[in-house]
């Protein structure tokens, strides 16, 4: 995951940075009482770096592309994994419907291209897709709450 931050546009492949984002990523892990790194580690860290996803980012979004993003989180943090795939985000994308009594999500594939499009995700396959800019923990307690919101503003005009 490291390397890939480090080969994207933003570091241009530096090593230095590398190095850092390796040492404040152990830090944290130690600091948290985690025997190794993990990749929600490096995307705090990395967050806090550069800012890539912002408040208004999430929000501008489209409902379906907030399940969707929110759908990406909870796969990542399940798998514990820097990567999901999209067969994944289609399963949780349906659990997270479900869990909100959404209309399920039949275009999960175009809403995963906006979100890539946008900057928010990383999507370098069908099998490997995540998120790097901020902590999933953070984004799925944002994203938990807007859809909650939206859930109350729809009920609410409804009666």
């Amino acid at each position: 995951m490291i390397s890939d931050i480090t080969a994207s546009p933003i570091v241009n492949g530096d090593m230095r940075y590398a190095l850092d984002l390796l040492l404040y990523s152990g830090n944290l892990a130690v600091n948290q009482g985690s025997s190794c790194i993990r990749p929600e580690h490096v995307r705090k860290v990395y967050g806090e770096t550069y800012h890539l996803i912002t408040t208004e980012d999430i929000q501008h979004l489209p409902r379906k592309d907030k399940v969707v993003l929110l759908a990406i989180v909870r796969a990542l943090m399940s798998k514990r994994s820097s990567y999901t795939s999209l067969k994944e985000i289609k399963i949780m994308v349906g659990i997270v419907c479900e869990e909100y009594d959404l209309k399920p999500i039949k275009d999960v594939d175009e809403c995963v291209q906006d979100l890539c499009d946008r900057n928010i995700i990383d999507l370098k396959s069908l099998l490997q897709i995540g998120i790097s800019g901020v902590s999933t923990t953070d984004l799925e307690i944002y994203l938990n709450n807007i859809i909650k919101r939206l859930e109350k503003d729809i009920y609410d005009r409804g009666n």
